[in-house]
């Protein structure tokens, strides 16, 4: 008569305590296939909301070509307001690629419709030398369209801005002035003044700048969201239907 171990009986008997479990690794990987499907559902949301909200930015950029900041108010007693050096020098460690991002175009009205307004843009020393000894203000922060400045003692300058040969580019007269400037290497400041040399400077400025890939950058998140979309659903239909699969057992 043939007679058989407990233990053997025991080993052999799916589901008592101690014996492996054949369907827990698999299980635990597959609801970490489902957590996956979720982060790339989560990217491929991000992506497209992203790329849709860059496109209707760039349907408004599209009148004019440039992304525009709110109007700023400058007001200083003394004879001009100018920017602090700005160094655009291949030596930056992140320069702005060309396709990114293309001219600049600042628009400058004076609060006194009646007053002739000039805005030029010149190489750091050249501004820095006209402005010696002259009674301005260094714009140190903006914040929205807030501003705040570092006031520079002196009197009033030796002639007009518009007659000073320190200006790579410039604009001057009533109403509203524009200029427009692609941007080169070096260091630079933008001075803003009364036209006629006087003081009180009172004016409203926004600074805009091109960016010819703005669209495409949209449209680019917008195609990265597909395979995203694609891989979350694909794990998560996986999970779903495991799930059903062992429900029935």
């Amino acid at each position: 008569m043939t007679t058989t171990n407990p233990s053997q009986l025991s080993s052999q008997t799916p589901g008592t305590p101690g014996s492996p479990d054949p369907h827990r690794g698999t299980a635990g990987t597959h609801r970490s296939a489902a957590v996956v499907g979720g982060l790339c559902i989560f990217v491929s949301v991000a992506l497209l909301a992203g790329g849709g909200v860059i496109q209707a930015a760039d349907q408004r950029l599209s009148q004019d070509g440039f992304l525009t900041s709110v109007r700023m108010p400058m007001q200083a007693p003394g004879y001009a307001v100018a920017t602090d050096e700005d160094d655009l020098s291949d030596d930056d460690p992140l320069p702005t690629p060309e396709w990114l991002l293309g001219g600049t175009r600042i628009r400058v009205t004076n609060g006194d419709p009646s007053t002739p307004v000039f805005v030029g843009i010149g190489r750091a020393d050249d501004v820095t030398g006209y402005l010696s000894g002259v009674q301005h203000s260094v714009l140190t922060e903006i914040i929205g369209p807030a501003t705040a400045y570092e006031e520079r003692e002196g009197g009033a300058p030796a002639s007009r801005p518009g007659d000073a040969d320190v200006w790579v580019t410039e604009a001057e007269g009533p109403g509203t002035q524009t200029l427009d400037w692609a941007q080169e290497e070096g260091s630079w400041r933008v001075a803003v003044m009364n036209a006629d040399g006087s003081s009180g400077v009172n004016v409203n400025v926004d600074v805009g700048a091109e960016v010819p890939s703005f669209g495409n950058i949209g449209r680019w998140s917008m195609l990265a969201s597909l395979p995203f979309a694609a891989a979350g659903l694909g794990l998560i239909i996986v999970f779903l239907r495991r799930r059903a699969r062992d429900g029935s057992r």
